[in-house]
């Protein structure tokens, strides 16, 4: 994953400050049916769609694909840290949705419907998190200044990887380089990795300033 962030995030590199931390809400995601036409459509003019994910004018990042007959979307704001997975029946009907941090991991209610759209199942997928949940660990990153580095034109989360497994946070977040920096041999930026108890918040353990380096040539194409 995490190497698809970076390379997401190498061909922008205008870095501007952010000062404000956006939460993770959980207002209510409405139930929606897919046009299934204007989605078939999408693919046909553009065959490359499901492979890359594209950015909106108004900076909201969107990923679409089918598979096995259903149709999936992917969609975060610019300044969220979480998005929005949905999945679909072949005939549009919502299936599933909810949201995901950090690209990994499922917070807050998932609901699935039967294909009639008729709700058969709500998830609450926090209860599985112990006191330190993904909002403490916003506020733990902006308050050491690591979310600071946000690009306008890419969204927020491609800047945060989280995973959660045994009891344990593990989060990396991407810091890119300047535009002017950039040289041959030279880091395109760095990664900082940091792992915490969900139980207590306890930070188990750190490691910044994690060099990343790609071919210079690689950038210019």
């Amino acid at each position: 994953m995490k190497l698809r962030i970076i390379i997401f995030l190498c061909t922008f590199f205008t870095v501007s400050c952010t000062s404000q931390l956006p939460l993770i809400d959980h207002k209510g995601i409405p139930y929606e049916k897919l046009n299934v036409k204007e989605f078939d459509k999408r693919f046909d003019d553009n065959p490359d769609w499901q492979k890359d994910a594209f950015l909106l004018e108004d900076g909201t990042y969107v990923q679409e694909n089918e598979y096995r007959g259903n149709y999936y979307q992917y969609i975060i704001s610019s300044n969220a840290y979480y998005g929005i997975a949905k999945e679909f029946y072949k005939d549009g009907q919502l299936k599933s949705i909810g949201r995901v941090f950090g690209n990994n991991v499922k917070i807050g209610i998932w609901r699935f419907y039967d294909e009639k759209g008729i709700l058969k199942q709500e998830i609450n997928e926090d209860l599985k998190f112990g006191s330190f949940s993904y909002n403490d660990i916003l506020k733990y990153l902006h308050a050491h200044n690591k979310l600071k580095m946000v690009n306008k034109d890419i969204p927020a989360i491609y800047y945060l990887d989280a995973h959660f497994d045994d009891k344990k946070w593990n989060i990396s977040v991407f810091v890119p380089v300047d535009q002017s920096k950039m040289c041959k041999d030279c880091p395109i930026g760095s990664i900082d990795e940091y792992n915490f108890d969900t139980e207590t918040g306890k930070l188990i353990y750190k490691k910044e300033g994690i060099k990343i380096v790609q071919d210079f040539n690689d950038l210019q194409n």
